[in-house]
């Protein structure tokens, strides 16, 4: 696999090539696959959409372009610590301290994960056909699993998508506590997990690379006539 990775021109695959590190290059190795295999079972069972009219296609760019543009600034906020202290003595006038910047990161990084598993799971419907396209994730799932879908891809697929992870940050249920990231289950506050800031950064890292990888392997499915 380390031999595949070289020779993949990794600045076609990520906005900000640079951070596209080690890991994530594996995960999207493993991923790739997967996802060709999901959208193949989808149109040998007959649930590949192909026709699509103009208001759809507009609208799907624009949640694309939003994404990007949430992925741009999370960026740009991950590189303060570039140089932090410059960043904050400039900020500071405006009202804005550490602990406000660091608030800050974790609303933006929240807000992405959720575009980003929100995006792979349109990106999914949209391209499907005779699924209805309103499903939440878990239940998208649950209906892809079934014998006219793509049940052996998504078997594949689920150890990859965090839908705890993204439940929690959607509905709000996290916060911080004792310098950790605390994840919830429930209006309950069953805790669901307790993360550093790097462990937080690499989950939702590995939700993008999910719905980046996705939008490739669309490309590279149209590009060969697949959706034709």
């Amino acid at each position: 696999m380390a031999g595949v990775s070289m020779t993949k021109d990794w600045t076609r695959f990520a906005a900000n090539p640079e951070a596209f590190g080690h890991k994530e290059k594996q995960l999207w190795l493993k991923l790739e696959p997967i996802l060709h295999e999901l959208l193949e079972e989808l149109k040998e069972n007959g649930k590949i959409e192909t026709v699509h009219i103009k208001s759809e296609t507009d609208g799907l760019k624009a949640m694309i372009e939003n994404m990007d543009n949430c992925s741009k600034n999370h960026n740009l906020l991950l590189h303060i610590t570039d140089d932090y202290k410059a960043f904050f003595q400039a900020v500071k006038p405006f009202g804005f301290d550490e602990l406000t910047c660091v608030n800050l990161f974790l609303e933006i990084a929240a807000l992405f994960t959720v575009l980003a598993t929100e995006a792979f799971r349109t990106l999914l419907l949209f391209h499907s056909k005779d699924i209805d396209p309103s499903l939440p994730l878990g239940p998208m799932l649950k209906r892809l699993e079934a014998s006219d879908a793509a049940p052996k891809a998504v078997a594949r697929l689920k150890p990859f998508m965090d839908i705890e992870f993204r439940n929690a940050l959607a509905h709000g249920l996290f916060g911080t506590e004792a310098k950790k990231i605390v994840l919830y289950k429930n209006a309950k506050f069953e805790v669901l997990d307790r993360m550093e800031l790097a462990d937080f950064m690499i989950r939702t890292k590995e939700q993008n690379v999910l719905t980046q990888c996705f939008i490739h392997v669309i490309i590279d499915k149209k590009k060969s006539g697949f959706f034709s």
